[in-house]
């Protein structure tokens, strides 16, 4: 039969007469080309909006720079006596007189934060103080971890920054960490 020999012939290369110029055009829906419009746009305003940070970062850097060399040149004016100025703000207020020692800085944190330590029933079992940040944690033990809540508010209300740092329970109470600073 005719679908016999026809079978027999094909070998599988015929020519693909769709290709090139003759593909057949696929018409996109008009939704389509609205979302690609669409996604086009926000493609290119993220593109202009991370470019616009960049060019505020370099920006800013730059003015950070010149201010820097603008109080450098302020304060060899200033204080000409002065060598190997490291950190100009903590030398500026030392001059003025407003700068504290750290013992200064201790002592108040330590008489501030541990005058109301009592009263919502908590004793201190550790003291720590970082000169360097110039903040005290103070590790306290107490029957409730609401007594830690309730003392971190009245530094808060003091004037202190506090600020809960780890709480352990164990059978003879709660353990935590107060990290206390001056803000001033």
């Amino acid at each position: 039969s005719s679908f016999e020999r026809l079978c027999r012939g094909y070998s599988g290369t015929e020519i693909n007469l769709l290709q090139g110029v003759f593909k057949k055009q696929e018409l996109l829906s008009e939704g389509f080309n609205m979302w690609k419009s669409v996604a086009i746009l926000a493609v290119a305003a993220l593109l202009l909006h991370v470019l616009g940070l960049v060019g505020q970062g370099w920006y800013l850097h730059s003015q950070a720079a010149d201010f820097e060399v603008e109080t450098r040149a302020i304060y060899a004016k200033t204080f000409p006596n002065d060598r190997n100025v490291r950190d100009i703000r903590r030398r500026w207020n030392s001059h003025l007189g407003k700068q504290e020692t750290t013992d200064n800085v201790f002592i108040s944190l330590l008489s501030r934060s541990t005058r109301q330590l009592a009263k919502p029933g908590l004793s201190l079992v550790n003291i720590n103080f970082n000169e360097s940040r110039g903040d005290l944690v103070l590790q306290v033990l107490g029957k409730q971890s609401e007594a830690l809540v309730e003392y971190s508010q009245t530094l808060i209300g003091q004037g202190l920054e506090a600020e809960i740092g780890t709480i352990t329970q164990d059978e003879r109470g709660v353990r935590g960490s107060i990290r206390v600073r001056d803000p001033s």
